[in-house]
C-alpha cells in the first residue's frame, strides 16, 4: 500500500526528480547519485519537498558527498553511521566502498546436509546480484544435489 501511494503521488507531480525516485524506490529505500554534489544537493532540496507535499519525510540520508551529509546533518536526517547497509551489502560512506556483511561459517564440527546448504545460500540477500560470481558456486552445488536426489538429511561429504 505504501508503495502504491508513494507511486500514485510520484505520479501527480512529473519532473526528472520524481521520475528519479520511482525508479530509484526499492521498498522503503531510495538508492540513487549524482554526477557531482551540486546536482546531489538539488535532487536533496527537491525530492524533499516533493515528498513533503504529501506529508512523507525522506530521512537518513547519507552521502559519499561530505557536503551532503552535512546539510542532511542540518536538516536532523542524517545517517550518522560510518557504514550503511544498501541493499544487502555494506557501504563505507567515507570511502565509497561496498562489501559483504559477514555471514557466520558452515558448522565445520557437525554434518552438513542439504538443508543447511540451502540456509546459508538463502541468508545472503544480493538484489543487485553484484556477489553473484561468488554464490554461483554454492548455487550449482545446490543445483546438483538436487540433480543427484540426495535427500535433506543426508550428511554430504
Amino acid at each position: 500500500m505504501l508503495n502504491a501511494a508513494i507511486t500514485f503521488h510520484l505520479q501527480q507531480y512529473p519532473s526528472p526528480v520524481s521520475a528519479n525516485l520511482l525508479s530509484s524506490l526499492y521498498v522503503d529505500n531510495v538508492v540513487s547519485g549524482c554526477d557531482n554534489e551540486q546536482e546531489a544537493v538539488q535532487y536533496f532540496l527537491e525530492s524533499r519537498s516533493l515528498m513533503s507535499l504529501s506529508k512523507l519525510n525522506l530521512r537518513a540520508w547519507t552521502s559519499n558527498s561530505s557536503s551532503l551529509r552535512e546539510l542532511a546533518q542540518q536538516h536532523s536526517i542524517a545517517e550518522l553511521k560510518e557504514t550503511v547497509k544498501v541493499l544487502g551489502l555494506c557501504w563505507n560512506v567515507e570511502f565509497d566502498e561496498l562489501s559483504l556483511s559477514p555471514k557466520p561459517e558452515l558448522a565445520t564440527c557437525t554434518p552438513v546436509m542439504k538443508r543447511e546448504v540451502l540456509r546459508y545460500i538463502s541468508s545472503i540477500f544480493d538484489p543487485l546480484g553484484l556477489v553473484t560470481p561468488v554464490t554461483i558456486t554454492a548455487k550449482l552445488l545446490l543445483q546438483e544435489l538436487w540433480q543427484d536426489n540426495v535427500s535433506w538429511d543426508t550428511e554430504l561429504d
